[in-house]
């Protein structure tokens, strides 16, 4: 029930932001990446788009076995720990989320600081969300996040787009969700 709930606000978020932006940079953009024809099914630690269930949980299983994935939070995701290229240690859970016939379509990673609290304010989910940005741009390069406002909202968004990939990020309270999707031709 959680991921439909998430899912469907994801969408109203991409539809709102379709439609807002219509001319925007962002559609621009979008446009421009699926002209280009390539496909770019990666997510990160060798997941990807169209990857089956059996296939990555025998994935995560390896990588857990080798110290990088761990259990995640109430046993319903994966979770890291990320030290390197992020100011605080960070804690990112995922789990993906898979079509009827098994395969991963989307793919919402959580991040938060390991040391958040309402009165920590150098861990902030401001703080949170410019790290999360930089960070994702080193990590996948391409383009580069461009900030989209979604009118009749206080929420703004940050959205990356290479080839048929896209990773949209939104801030929370305490943390950034980076969803990832592959986008239609």
């Amino acid at each position: 029930m959680k991921r439909t709930i998430t899912f469907l606000i994801v969408c109203c978020l991409f539809v709102l932001l379709w439609s807002a932006c219509e001319r925007s940079e962002y559609h621009q953009l979008v446009t421009k990446e699926r002209r280009s024809g390539i496909s770019n099914d990666t997510i990160f630690h060798g997941i990807y788009f169209g990857m089956s269930r059996d296939d990555f949980f025998a994935h995560c299983w390896e990588l857990h076995k080798q110290g990088v994935f761990r259990q995640g939070s109430n046993n319903m995701t994966v979770e890291e720990f990320l030290s390197e290229g992020l100011r605080y240690k960070t804690r990112m859970n995922f789990y993906p989320n898979f079509t009827e016939e098994g395969l991963i379509d989307e793919m919402p990673a959580h991040f938060m600081y390991e040391g958040w609290a309402p009165w920590n304010a150098s861990h902030s989910a401001d703080s949170l969300e410019l790290d999360v940005v930089q960070y994702l741009e080193k990590k996948h390069g391409g383009n580069p996040f461009i900030q989209v406002d979604v009118p009749n909202s206080s929420v703004d968004v940050f959205v990356k787009v290479d080839g048929s990939r896209q990773i949209l990020l939104k801030k929370d309270d305490n943390s950034v969700t980076a969803h990832y999707t592959k986008l239609e031709k």
